[in-house]
């Protein structure tokens, strides 16, 4: 047995350990029996990480564990492979409840654990592959005349690593019906055949090395933050299969030095090697309702010996432009005001934007950031509702002269990404940066604001996807159950329901371009937020360049209340659907309420120690169901509203039963409120958690973009711990009177169709 201590995020101790007897602790015999079958000490590994002297650690390990022994008929560990075959393996199957057609193609290769330099630098080889030919795949999906619905292809372990001496080269080809299978998975082959023919050319090579070495440096800043999880699986992969476990230093300078040495030649093998002619599997999965058009297993095998015949070099379709062409006229900062109790510096500029502005040193290579202005998707009328709510295609189509491919080889070397958002009450755009590449993020909001792309093939490949998946939606019981829920939580308001292809038949690209057009021609009622490791003074240029020039009509806009809204009352609603003995069920308890942080601080409780409540009796007592929750969620806007959410999946035999406990628990809970236990169980972990997220740059952007979009006081996170330490058992027993109170109840089950 031994043990790994990690106390200060700079090294790991390896600790031999001895042996002692635990089983006399065990006294059910199946328990008891089973231990002893499995249990070996000497094959037990104990990984410690996170802030800790680790000499006491160390004491206290070999204090509780140094006596263990292992059996007397100590079971020998079983290492499994797959043998290999000359021919190709072919299974086709077919599922009623199957909703895509999928033909997956898998070449096996024989590769161990990386252990040494070269192991290290033929994994870096080969993942210089993946990233080439996802970046292939991806410029093909985004034309109109795509052969597949999806595909992807990539090289690593098999089956996720369960069979730890083999790897793949595994190819997915999604068609939109089974007799169109066979040519969506020759096309995805054939990406597979030009590279290993032609291989891949200089400049994306370029493209990839500039990736990683972005990435390698990235990841070196921020060594001293790395999070203590994140060491536990390379400790348990050394242990379990011998893997290596170069530190930060080692590693990056062996990154920057393969980066160097690496050529096009050692890609070019690499890529050829991975795509084999023997140890090959194929894969087919189709609805049942395909099964007759679906290509045989003959024609499969003749797709795939031909997937190469006729493949010529790939052509590089790099743009060698400006993100912009002119620089902007910059605009200038009118106001500024700081509050020092949260850290914040709040600037108001010329065109009417503001800006907050929180610098911390969380991260040593991060900048995150977001958006928000009213009115969104909800100013569309009715008519033109369905191309507004889908104006975010424009978005993912590119940005000015640059479609998505291209877009990212032109950012290649740059730690930088930004994207628009149209959402039902407000637009804005979010993205993040490392600080020496910020201007490129600048940039990208000045250019997704002014200068959008308007690509018809991007975009009608798109919708026709969209088509595809609404289309086979109805074979699956979850997704036919998941759309039942959306348009009964909606009370069936038509912009509430989900979407029908005749929906899709009226999203209009011409639509959506103009809506797009006309949420960023006006930045007066945006609001950004940044946070993460920046200088305020260094970061004010930019801002005044590219965020002071956005244009500026002063609409002074708001969002529209269209009146989607869930039903008052008790309602219940059951759906059949799916041959599998199993039922899923949603019990909501939901209200209007007045939102505000005491309020909200009470609900979090009321979920927490109901959560507790719900577990003890649905897993514990009834033996029913394995993973029961309770689900919170909140919103001020459009209307301040609340919905408690009592969710599970069980057998058809038991739903009634375990629907019925689940309200004895509720109405338990209702009349006696919080036990003193869990309330105290809510208030450690909440205020963990809040000690933990206090030092997350992600925390600080959703917590301030809140407070400002709900017009809330900013400083509300200086008074959680009280709030949270003044929740008494007495008030929640007053909340889940009001909160659980059953006035408004919905019940959703879905079952299966016998």
């Amino acid at each position: 047995m031994a043990a790994f201590l990690l106390g200060d995020s700079r090294y790991a101790k390896r600790i031999p350990i001895g042996d002692v007897d635990l089983l006399q602790k065990f006294t059910h015999d199946k328990i008891r029996n089973f231990y002893k079958d499995w249990y070996r000490p000497n094959l037990q590994t104990v990984i410690a990480v996170g802030d800790f002297d680790v000499n006491e650690v160390e004491k206290l390990i070999i204090a509780n564990f140094s006596e263990l022994k292992n059996p007397a008929n100590e079971k020998p560990r079983t290492y499994y492979s797959i043998p290999d075959n000359a021919q190709p393996l072919v299974k086709i199957a077919t599922d009623p409840e199957q909703p895509y057609n999928v033909a997956q193609l898998i070449y096996k290769q024989k590769q161990g654990p990386v252990k040494t330099e070269a192991d290290y630098k033929l994994q870096m080889v080969q993942n210089m592959v993946n990233n080439m030919l996802a970046a292939r795949i991806a410029e093909i999906m985004q034309k109109g005349n795509a052969p597949f619905l999806f595909a992807q292809s990539g090289y690593g372990p098999y089956q996720g690593g369960m069979i730890w001496d083999m790897n793949a080269l595994q190819t997915v080809a999604v068609a939109k019906t089974g007799a169109e299978l066979e040519k969506a998975l020759v096309a995805a082959v054939a990406e597979n055949e030009r590279m290993a023919k032609f291989g891949f050319t200089a400049g994306e090579l370029e493209t990839v090395k500039k990736k990683m070495e972005a990435s390698n440096e990235k990841q070196f800043k921020e060594k001293d933050k790395t999070k203590s999880s994140a060491y536990v699986q390379q400790y348990l992969n050394n242990f379990l299969i011998g893997s290596a476990i170069p530190s930060e230093e080692y590693s990056y300078e062996l990154n920057k030095k393969l980066l160097q040495s690496i050529s096009l030649a050692d890609v070019n093998a690499a890529a050829k090697a991975m795509v084999t002619k023997n140890n090959q599997i194929l894969v087919v999965q189709a609805p049942e309702k395909e099964k007759a058009n679906l290509p045989s297993e003959a024609a499969f095998l003749a797709a795939l010996k031909n997937a190469g015949n006729g493949v010529t070099p790939y052509v590089d379709n790099t743009v060698n432009k400006p993100l912009i062409a002119q620089a902007p006229k910059a605009g200038t900062i009118v106001s500024e005001t700081k509050n020092d109790k949260v850290g914040i510096t709040t600037l108001t500029l010329s065109n009417g934007v503001k800006v907050v502005l929180k610098p911390t040193d969380f991260k040593n290579d991060q900048v995150i950031f977001t958006s928000f202005a009213k009115g969104g998707a909800s100013l569309a009328s009715n008519d033109d509702f369905i191309s507004a709510e889908n104006a975010n295609l424009i978005a993912q189509s590119g940005v000015g002269d640059y479609n998505p491919t291209q877009l990212s080889k032109c950012l290649a070397g740059k730690n930088a990404a930004v994207g628009a958002y149209i959402d039902d009450l407000y637009q804005g755009f979010s993205g993040n940066a490392s600080p020496k590449d910020l201007e490129t993020a600048f940039q990208l909001i000045y250019a997704r604001a002014t200068n959008p792309r308007k690509d018809a093939d991007i975009f009608n490949k798109n919708v026709s996807d969209f088509k595809v998946i609404t289309a086979n939606k109805g074979s699956n019981p979850s997704s036919v159950f998941a759309d039942t829920v959306q348009a009964v939580m909606a009370n069936y308001h038509k912009r509430g329901m989900p979407t029908t292809l005749a929906d899709i038949d009226k999203i209009n690209i011409d639509k959506a371009y103009a809506f797009y057009k006309d949420r960023f021609a006006d930045a007066s009622g945006q609001t950004f937020v940044f946070v993460g490791n920046f200088d305020v003074e260094k970061i004010k240029p930019l801002i005044t360049t590219y965020l002071a020039s956005l244009p500026s009509l002063n609409k002074n806009e708001n969002y529209v209340d269209n009146g989607v809204n869930p039903p008052k009352g008790k309602v219940s609603k059951t759906v059949k659907k799916g041959l599998e003995d199993k039922v899923s069920v949603q019990l909501v308890f939901h209200d209007d309420y007045t939102y505000n942080a005491e309020n909200n601080v009470m609900l979090d409780a009321l979920k927490a120690a109901l959560d507790i409540k719900i577990t003890e009796r649905l897993r514990e007592k009834e033996s029913g169901v394995y993973s029961p929750g309770v689900s919170l969620s909140v919103q001020k806007n459009p209307t301040a509203h609340y919905y408690f959410t009592i969710s599970f999946n069980c057998a058809k035999a038991n739903a009634e039963k375990l629907i019925n406990a689940a309200l004895e628990e509720v109405n338990t809970f209702k009349n006696n409120g919080v036990t003193a236990e869990d309330l105290q169980k809510f208030k450690s972990e909440e205020l963990r958690q809040q000690e933990l997220s206090l030092r997350e740059n992600g925390y600080w952007l959703g917590y301030l973009t809140n407070r400002l979009k709900y017009n809330d006081n900013v400083e509300q996170v200086l008074d959680n711990t009280s709030r949270i330490n003044g929740v008494t058992v007495d008030a929640t027993k007053t909340a889940a009177k009001k909160y659980l109170n059953g006035d408004n109840y919905i019940r959703l089950v879905l079952l299966p169709e016998n």
